[in-house]
């Protein structure tokens, strides 16, 4: 790894979003908020790019309007107003969906940025490659087998969560 963004998108952030998965319970009532959430994040995106293609005959400008559109200040402005508005009842969902918001970001940005470049299946590759990808396949595995890591792992994985932050 030779910049700190690398460090960050490759190795501490899947880190730190897997630990934030990992507390919350994998059922179709903490699921469905979510995935509703990341194909409004992906229709409005998609649906600006597409628009704006009509308006702005410069192809990168689409792309920044397009994800500026989509994309909220979850982390500074939405996790402390939910939690003042519903309380810290909700705050494993809450995290669910901000997740699930950086998970959008990760595969709809980085693939429709991929695609600038490549062709549809070697873009699809580049996001394959991605690790956020892999942290939230291991926690789905780990939660529909009712896996559950030991204190140590999950006191290291603390240390990840310091580094991110």
């Amino acid at each position: 790894m030779t910049t700190v963004s690398q460090l960050i998108i490759y190795c501490l952030a899947p880190v730190v979003m897997f630990y934030g998965w990992y507390r919350v319970d994998l059922s179709g009532e903490t699921i469905v908020l979510p995935l509703i959430i990341f194909a409004i994040y992906s229709i409005i995106c998609v649906g600006a790019l597409y628009i704006l293609q009509y308006f702005y005959p410069h192809r990168a400008i689409n792309y920044i309007l397009s994800f500026s559109l989509s994309s909220a200040n979850s982390w500074y402005f939405g996790i402390p107003m939910l939690l003042a508005l519903a309380g810290e009842k909700y705050l494993p969902l809450l995290i669910l969906c901000i997740a699930f918001i950086l998970l959008y970001e990760n595969i709809v940005w980085f693939y429709l940025t991929y695609r600038t470049s490549f062709k549809p299946l070697q873009a699809l590759q580049k996001v394959a490659k991605l690790p956020w990808l892999y942290a939230l396949i291991l926690w789905i595995i780990l939660n529909l087998f009712h896996v559950t890591l030991s204190v140590d792992v999950m006191s290291y994985v603390d240390y990840f969560r310091g580094g991110y932050i």
